[in-house]
Parts: structure tokens; C-alpha cells; sequence
């Protein structure tokens, strides 16, 4: 499942994302032929906190039509810390994702800022990076952090960047405490990585032309 941050600063990362992406679901279909895939997104908790874009398919045309959609188009943001922790909660919990019984559950996670901690209150719950890891590790989630300029682990003041009047301060006045990204990706067997890296082994694998 990839998910990203769809604010402006991400515009660079998503295109990426864009040009590689059925040679990417081309090369995992070499390792297993039953593997599916999926987009999700999010911005602020104040516009969305999480979008299921297409849940998870083995049809690569239905993905990379998701992919390439204007709703994947960055923009906007420009306040900070994103609903990271309300997108990653869901992608535990939401039953329309259509997580595998058995499948390995992987979650590629792109951006640049951590999330609001604890999250703002939309739908109503508050989400505390624990929170997150609990609900990852219930459903047997194991999440990569693609995180650009190291963003995702970045330290915040109680006040820096949150302008959405609900969730200021975000924490009840403490300042939210840097390895956000790091906590759910170690926390999850995943890893965290700094910068999109990847060199794509192309024509090894003709799942997505069947």
C-alpha cells in the first residue's frame, strides 16, 4: 500500500512515484504473483486526514489510474505537520482497504513532516505515535518511511506550524518530540529511509501485462 502526503512540498516525490510505479508493481510481481497493491493519501486533518484512493488490487491499470489522478497532485500544506498519524491509523483499521488475511502487509509511507501529536480531534480521536504502533502491529502492518530530508522524524514546539484553530497547540502545550517516523517504522520491523532510491530491475516480471 503507498501512502503520501499530498501537500505542495511533496510534488517531486509523488512524480516519482508516478513514472516508476507499474515497474515497481512489475518487479514485486516477481517475487509473488499474488501480490496486490493500493494508494492511499493525506493532507491536514482540517481538509483530510485520510483517503483511501484505490484499496488494494492486483489490477495495475487501477493503480496507476490512481497514481496519476489529480487527486495525487501536491499542493497547498504550507502549515507543518500533516494528519500522518490519523492516515496510518486507518490504513490499521478500515475494513475498505481489503487487507489479505495472510499477506504480508506492507505500507510505503512518503513525506516530509511529522504528524500532529497527538492528531487532531477528527473523527473525534486523538492518536499518539503509540496509539499508531499498536493498531500497525494488530494488524500484522510492517510500515517503510520514505522520509524526505529526514521530515518525518523532526522535532516540533507545541505551536510551530499548526494553524488549524482546533489543534493549537497540538499536544496540550508540549512539544511534539523528534523520531515520530522512526518509532513506526522500527516499531513495525519497517524501516525509514531519507530519500527515494531505487533502481527498478525493468522487463523481469510481466505481472502488470498479463
Amino acid at each position: 500500500m503507498l501512502l503520501t502526503d499530498v501537500t505542495g512540498s511533496m510534488g517531486s516525490a509523488i512524480a516519482t512515484v508516478r513514472a516508476e510505479m507499474t515497474a515497481l508493481m512489475d518487479a514485486r510481481g516477481a517475487v509473488s504473483t499474488t501480490a496486490r497493491f493500493g494508494v492511499a493519501s493525506y493532507r491536514d486533518e482540517s481538509e483530510f486526514g485520510f483517503r483511501l484512493n484505490q484499496p488494494l488490487t492486483a489490477n495495475c491499470t487501477a493503480v496507476q489510474t490512481a497514481v496519476d489522478s489529480a487527486d495525487l497532485h501536491a499542493s497547498g500544506g504550507e502549515d507543518a505537520l500533516e494528519a500522518n498519524l490519523v492516515a496510518l491509523h486507518a490504513l490499521a483499521t478500515d475494513a475498505r482497504v481489503r487487507w489479505s488475511p495472510d499477506a504480508w502487509r506492507l505500507v510505503a509511507w512518503f513525506g516530509d513532516v511529522p504528524g500532529h501529536e497527538p492528531s487532531c480531534p477528527a473523527p473525534g480521536v486523538r492518536h499518539m505515535r503509540s496509539s499508531v504502533l499498536a493498531a500497525l502491529r494488530a494488524a500484522r502492518i510492517s510500515v517503510i518511511g520514505v522520509s524526505l530530508a529526514g521530515g518525518l522524524d523532526r522535532p516540533f514546539g507545541p505551536a510551530t506550524g499548526n494553524s488549524w484553530g482546533s489543534c493549537t497547540p497540538p499536544s496540550g502545550g508540549d512539544a511534539i518530540a523528534a523520531g515520530q517516523g522512526t518509532s513506526l517504522t522500527d516499531g513495525t520491523l519497517g524501516i525509514v529511509a531519507k530519500r527515494i532510491s531505487w533502481t527498478v530491475r525493468r522487463k523481469q516480471s510481466r505481472f502488470c501485462h498479463r
